[in-house]
């Protein structure tokens, strides 16, 4: 029989190769008449991959009495099911859970057992007997078996919902120790070694209690503890899932197991959860269109690139294809042009694989592509056509992204400090056009020559000697007005040994315009000052600060004009260099900052509100383009770092469409709110 793996990004099941291009649909929800043609419509989007979740509280006739068959009702017939995707030629991706939610009652669990916390024993043992049933149901349907079931998914979105079982816990007070408690018997040596940490006297590990919110932002030791809820919940998801792997494992689940997780990142730590199975993907149900807002759409960008960085097969678990009853009001209407922008944002973001949740309608779901009758929405089916005709076409796993850029992000200062949602590096870069990888500093995977640092005011010890290694070797790592002056317990700690500023400048009335190499990009707001930089000094020159009218130009503000501060410095280090720049970060400075470091920029879209990317692949590129104007836009597309001749053949790949043009003027339509994907060769 064919072993299961995970290979350059796609399964690999024995000497076929299956991209994961998976619909979600729920026989379960579904009239079993209609399944057949349900499928068949499935198959001409062109999806090969079918996804769906197996509910405990359906499928449960009595405690440890199951029905896989249809015996009792014809849509809890699993078997019956799965016997006719296999006979259509579909591959399958199972979610048996045991918890599911999908509007279901009590999350897909039954009454019993929904009361209990997650990663309990009492949870646990009831948890094995729905897992034993449900395998032994599932396993003659394994690809390893001679079935058509790639991958398993261990549970759905691990939480294990504390704020809701803080008895359970440990997190109210009571007398009787928690799961947090368990938690910091891992993480401390003992009591003296908490309290040190905590700056508290307990007796016993078991009296601690945390903070869930900031009580002070100043004093180490309450951040400290702060932090440790934080990290309470990370341990917690990782030990839910390593469970619920390790079991399915035991019953003789043999093909890769996938954990999915929320886009917020404060409840799971998506590189803690990537350590428990063999791939992981992430769920996103963004607004209709992003909203037309940059910010929610740079969310989706950075949360999908992160996947590049901690799975094996670079994926969205449940990529956004209608939405429920209730968060519809937020979402709004799904348009044809939402989903070809969120298509177009997947390429842009890198990820290899998909999974519309859901493909197929069913109760308490609206605006998906094909109906509870299988038939296919032409408006919206045609989009997914025509996206699932080009994602073959170009072979997402084969592609290589044209980018020298990095930004350092670590995960675990995403709950503590906001990293992903407020993060002015990250949005410049966004602003600027400019696409990258992400760094975590813990696995230290996707160097680039060029390296943004964007994270919080502290970071580990080992992080930061990293970080120290990684200039050292050779790399170029610049800090805008934020470097880590902390350790993880928040103790200072500069490893980095930058210089602080000898004074910071009043934000008021400030347009320093920056001296770096040729460019002088400006940038509005506080300015860092140096006196004795330790490197080479960068200059920045007051130009005309913010202004009401020309009749305000009064001579204390005219008179400021040409002023001169150290706004900065380049600093050799080994074989690499530190630029620490003292003005906010904004789109101009990262360009200016690419041009000076000789680290080309690949593709620049000449329009606000566009967003591109370019890959390379078998003797041409891939440019793909995001327009989140509100109007249909011609944008020209300046290349660099790319061996492209003079003259080049541009086709559209959504349209087959194709023209001659100058490589140095590439010019491309993209309709508004939506994108585009060019094949571009010599």
């Amino acid at each position: 029989m064919p072993v299961v793996q995970i290979q350059n990004g796609a399964y690999q099941v024995g000497s076929e190769r299956v991209p994961l291009f998976a619909g979600e649909v729920h026989y379960w929800r579904l009239h079993p008449a209609r399944w057949r043609r349900v499928l068949e419509a499935t198959q001409r989007l062109g999806v090969r991959v079918v996804a769906t979740y197996v509910p405990w509280e359906y499928h449960e006739l009595a405690p440890g009495q199951f029905d896989f068959t249809g015996s009792t009702e014809p849509p809890r017939n699993l078997v019956g099911f799965l016997e006719l995707v296999q006979s259509l030629g579909f591959w399958v991706l199972i979610r048996p859970g045991p918890f599911i939610y999908s509007e279901w009652t009590n999350a897909g669990v039954p009454d019993r057992v929904v009361r209990l916390p997650r990663i309990g024993e009492s949870y646990r043992r009831e948890a094995r007997v729905w897992m034993a049933a449900v395998t032994a149901a599932l396993r003659p349907f394994l690809a390893t078996q001679g079935g058509r079931i790639l991958s398993w998914m261990t549970d759905n979105e691990m939480d294990i919902f504390s704020h809701w079982f803080e008895d359970e816990s440990g997190l109210n007070g009571r007398p009787v120790p928690g799961f947090f408690h368990d938690f910091l018997r891992s993480a401390y040596r003992d009591v003296a070694d908490l309290n040190t940490a905590w700056g508290t006297a307990y007796a016993r590990i078991e009296d601690a209690q945390p903070y869930a919110v900031r009580l002070n932002s100043f004093d180490p030791q309450g951040l400290t503890r702060h932090k440790d809820y934080w990290r309470f919940q990370h341990w917690a998801t990782a030990e839910g899932l390593r469970w619920h792997a390790q079991t399915y494992r035991e019953l003789g689940v043999d093909v890769p197991l996938v954990a999915n997780y929320y886009p917020g990142g404060d409840v799971q730590n998506w590189r803690e959860v990537a350590k428990t199975v063999d791939y992981t993907g992430i769920d996103w149900y963004p607004r209709n269109e992003f909203g037309g807002e940059p910010e929610e759409h740079r969310l989706f960008l950075d949360t999908c690139r992160y996947q590049r960085v901690i799975s094996t097969l670079p994926h969205v678990a449940e990529l956004e294809c209608g939405v429920w009853h209730g968060y519809h009001e937020y979402v709004g209407v799904l348009t044809p042009n939402h989903y070809r922008l969120l298509a177009t944002s997947l390429l842009i973001a890198g990820v290899h694989g998909f999974n519309w949740y859901m493909l197929v309608g069913r109760d308490n779901w609206y605006y998906t592509p094909i109906n509870e009758r299988g038939d296919v929405r032409p408006e919206l089916g045609d989009v997914l056509r025509q996206f699932h005709a080009l994602a073959a076409e170009i072979d997402l796993p084969t592609l290589r992204k044209c980018t020298d850029t990095a930004v350092m992000l670590e995960p675990l200062q995403v709950p503590t400090d906001q990293a992903y949602a407020r993060n002015p590096v990250l949005s410049a870069l966004h602003a600027a056009d400019v696409d990258f990888e992400l760094y975590d500093p813990e696995l230290g995977r996707i160097e680039r020559p060029l390296l943004y640092y964007s994270g919080a005011d502290w970071l580990a010890t080992q992080s930061q000697q990293r970080l120290v290694d990684y200039v050292e070797r050779g790399g170029t790592l610049v800090l805008c007005q934020q470097f880590p002056q902390r350790d993880e317990r928040f103790r200072p700690h500069n490893g980095l040994e930058i210089a602080p500023p000898d004074r910071i400048l009043s934000p008021l009335g400030k347009k320093v315009a920056v001296e770096l190499g040729a460019e002088r990009p400006e940038s509005d707001g506080a300015v860092w000052v140096w006196d004795r930089p330790p490197g080479q000094p960068v200059w920045g020159t007051q130009t005309a600060g913010q202004q009401q009218a020309v009749e305000n130009a009064d001579k204390w503000m005219t008179g400021y004009i040409g002023k001169r501060w150290v706004c900065g410095y380049v600093e050799p280090r080994g074989a690499g260099r530190v630029l620490m720049l003292g003005v906010p970060m904004n789109a101009a400075i990262v360009r200016a900052v690419h041009r000076w470091a000789g680290v080309p920029l690949f593709a620049q879209a000449e329009l606000p509100g566009v967003t591109t990317a370019l890959y390379s692949t078998a003797g041409s590129w891939v440019l793909v383009a995001t327009n989140l104007n509100a109007a249909e836009s011609g944008v020209r597309v300046r290349m660099e770092g790319v061996p492209l001749p003079a003259e080049v053949t541009v086709r559209d790949l959504w349209t087959g469409t194709e023209e001659r043009m100058a490589s140095a003027t590439l010019y491309v339509r993209v309709p508004r709110r939506s994108g585009g994907t060019w094949c571009i060769t010599p």
